[in-house]
């Protein structure tokens, strides 16, 4: 090989590890991304699921006083 063939070689694998390394990274962000929307999901679900319970307990509790 000559010297320009190796140099455009170098720069050739350069440049794929810089795209598989941004692929890399936009995968982790999006787990990442998914992560912290599951986790907002749940306590968004457990904030319904504790409002409830106190619903049922004040109704619960106006019906015995009746």
């Amino acid at each position: 090989m000559h010297l320009e063939e190796v140099a455009k070689e170098v720069e050739r694998i350069k440049e794929e590890r810089a795209q598989a390394e941004a692929s890399k990274m936009e995968e982790r962000h999006h787990f990442f991304d998914s992560v912290v929307q599951l986790a907002r999901d749940i306590r968004e679900k457990e904030e319904l699921a504790e409002q409830s319970k106190k619903k049922k307990a004040k109704g619960e509790g106006a019906f015995a006083t009746q």
